[in-house]
């Protein structure tokens, strides 16, 4: 009788902890998804950190040109402190253009896709005040936010992006 009652508790209990293993497993994986509380969190979780945040799509030319320097940066930067998260402002049907350019350029870089898609929602819900991409944001070690890069949907200067960054990590 006692064997009946707590096979099924070890059978909850081993189901429970795959699924969080499962999601564990998944946060930072090229093709999770994140809303804005979960970005706040995946930033707060990097306290002692400089985190870069660069909000891009695989449809924005400016976006494309830079994703290349903020890849580099986390590589060349990361044993100084620096994370860089990217969140792609995707259509669910360009996500393998995004899963391209990941594995191209992002391999260091933690790595998401908003959860809202592309549009109007993803913009208001990551407070993207202009309406463009790319958009990237600076934290200090503290998870403070001190410098928002817009770009009205021109280029962002790679230069001045890493030389906010190089201040932080000082």
């Amino acid at each position: 009788m006692m064997r009946r009652v707590i096979c099924p508790f070890v059978v909850l209990a081993f189901v429970a902890a795959t699924a969080c293993k499962q999601q564990a497993a998944s946060v930072g994986d090229p093709i999770s998804t994140i809303d804005a509380a979960g970005l706040d969190e995946v930033v707060k979780q990097q306290h002692g950190r400089v985190v870069l945040v660069d909000f891009w799509g695989t449809w924005c030319g400016p976006c494309m040109q830079l994703f290349p320097h903020t890849s580099a940066m986390q590589r060349e930067l990361a044993n100084r402190g620096l994370v860089v998260i990217t969140v792609a402002l995707e259509p669910t049907a360009q996500r393998d253009a995004a899963r391209r350019a990941l594995e191209e350029h992002g391999k260091a870089t933690k790595n998401y896709f908003a959860s809202y898609g592309l549009g109007p929602e993803a913009f208001e819900a990551f407070q993207i005040s202009d309406g463009a991409l790319p958009h990237l944001r600076l934290y200090d070690r503290q998870g403070r936010l001190v410098k928002t890069f817009t770009s009205g949907g021109r280029s962002v200067d790679p230069n001045q992006l890493r030389q906010a960054v190089e201040v932080l990590l000082q």
